[in-house]
């Protein structure tokens, strides 16, 4: 897993150093008409972001691998190219990140309410179980 997350970051990082490679991808989103996105990085201690970019390269595989392939072939990279395998285990990654997202979502919301309303205990506690309640059933 950490060596796929690794591959992903690196090629997501090229994306946003480069301009020649930010049109080599809107190009490539163009042939396999994935959406032309703009990728996110992450910050690797940060694990909501390495979930934020994740999400974001499964919606770009197959231009995500051209690129890795181009920069391969070009001599112009330091990792392998991305494969079927990576791609794999990025889904895999992702569902198991999604529920602690959920929760970083909730119990941020929860404190941005409390916090900004100076609410009693009680109240914060009906609120946590009314967003609870809600991301359960969605």
């Amino acid at each position: 897993m950490n060596d796929c997350n690794k591959k992903i970051r690196y090629y997501c990082k090229r994306v946003h150093g480069c301009s020649l490679i930010k049109q080599f991808v809107s190009d490539q989103t163009c042939i396999t008409k994935e959406p032309d996105i703009k990728v996110e990085l992450d910050v690797t201690i940060r694990w909501n972001f390495t979930y934020d970019m994740i999400r974001t390269a499964l919606r770009l595989p197959r231009t995500l691998t051209a690129l890795s392939n181009h920069l391969v072939n070009e001599n112009d990279s330091t990792e392998s190219v991305l494969n079927d395998q990576d791609w794999t285990t990025a889904k895999s990654t992702l569902f198991l990140l999604e529920p602690f997202k959920q929760g970083t979502l909730i119990i941020f919301i929860t404190l941005i309410i409390v916090y900004s309303y100076n609410i009693t205990l009680f109240q914060q506690q009906k609120i946590y179980l009314l967003i609870t309640s809600a991301s359960l059933v969605s």
